[in-house]
């Protein structure tokens, strides 16, 4: 069985820096996380080989989010179980994996649009990572891009991420802080240091 993430809320988050105080807040939350802001996008049944499945339609998802210019959190997103929560990515050498299944998933998000294994994400540095699509059923979108299968993109900090018909941000550690500040997450710029 795979370690999982550490899941938290942002209230939680806000509560910690609120009692620890920002030198011991960045003590205690050294890893970046997923943090879930709503959900996008409809799914249909489609007929395959290997029967019934769910598919994401995403023909106009990236249109949309490219005319409306907007991050998704305004663009009339759905409240959905992962809004609001964020996962702390375990630091390991295997890659963390996330998917709707548990234990073989590092980040469990149990969603009908994500795949039991939906992608990998590979440390680059203590608080950078790599994202990749190992094959999913549905879309993985980073910010405005489809992902290809085995196709592995860097992060540097606040990209916005879609798996599925799920919507995420990657920060990294700096970028957690200004969030547990009450910082709205669709302001969070990337990391000067992150090209």
């Amino acid at each position: 069985m795979r370690e999982e993430a550490k899941r938290v809320s942002i209230r939680e988050l806000q509560s910690d820096l609120k009692e620890m105080g920002s030198p011991r807040f960045r003590q205690k939350y050294t890893r970046p996380a997923l943090v879930g802001i709503g959900r996008i996008a409809e799914a249909e049944e489609e007929e395959n080989f290997a029967g019934r499945t769910m598919q994401v339609l995403v023909t106009d998802l990236l249109a949309e989010m490219q005319q409306r210019g907007a991050p998704p959190s305004s663009l009339d997103a759905e409240q959905s179980s992962v809004t609001d929560l964020v996962f702390i990515i375990p630091f390991q050498t295997l890659p963390v994996r996330v998917g709707r299944k548990a234990g073989i998933n590092n980040i469990v998000i149990p969603d009908y649009s994500l795949s039991a294994t939906h992608c990998e994400l590979r440390w680059l540095s203590h608080d950078s990572l790599a994202i990749t699509d190992v094959g999913a059923s549905n879309p993985i979108v980073v910010n405005d891009r489809r992902l290809n299968a085995k196709e592995v993109v860097p992060l540097r900090g606040a990209e916005r991420i879609v798996l599925g018909r799920m919507i995420f941000r990657f920060y990294r550690t700096d970028q957690l802080l200004l969030l547990a500040t009450g910082t709205p997450s669709d302001t969070i710029a990337p990391s000067p240091n992150s090209r």
